[in-house]
């Protein structure tokens, strides 16, 4: 994950584990922040509401074992970074991701609900507010 790179609070039924590999990540547990360096790990249960920031200056290594199902999800919501990105790329990118997350019956929290943890709401940028 790249420095000030964020995943939002979410939750889903998939079992993940993370092993960090380099860098430092702060991880949300549902209940409060913890930092994660290089050979932490950490094991999110099913339907845990969890989230990731990387409030470092530089890039952080993850392994991360999952389901398949998960691993699926993920292959269809990343794409190709634009070289040249700009607001209707974002909002299809976003309409998307939205889509597969009530596709696979995932939960995202409001932009109310990751403010209150401290995270930004605005899906245009990936740094905090």
């Amino acid at each position: 994950m790249r420095a000030g790179a964020v995943v939002p609070i979410h939750s889903h039924s998939d079992r993940e584990s993370f092993y960090v590999l380099s860098g430092e990540m702060n991880f949300y547990d549902g209940t409060s922040w913890h930092v994660l360096k290089q050979g932490d790990f950490v094991d999110v249960l099913s339907n845990t509401k969890h989230a990731w920031r990387n409030a470092s200056q530089s890039s952080a290594f993850l392994l991360v074992v999952t389901t398949v199902r998960m691993g699926v999800f993920l292959q269809k919501a990343s794409s190709p970074a634009e070289t040249k990105p700009n607001a209707q790329t974002a909002s299809t990118q976003k309409e998307h991701f939205l889509k597969l997350v009530e596709e696979y019956g995932y939960w995202l929290g409001s932009p109310e609900d990751n403010q209150a943890i401290g995270l930004s709401t605005n899906w245009n940028r990936n740094a905090e507010e």
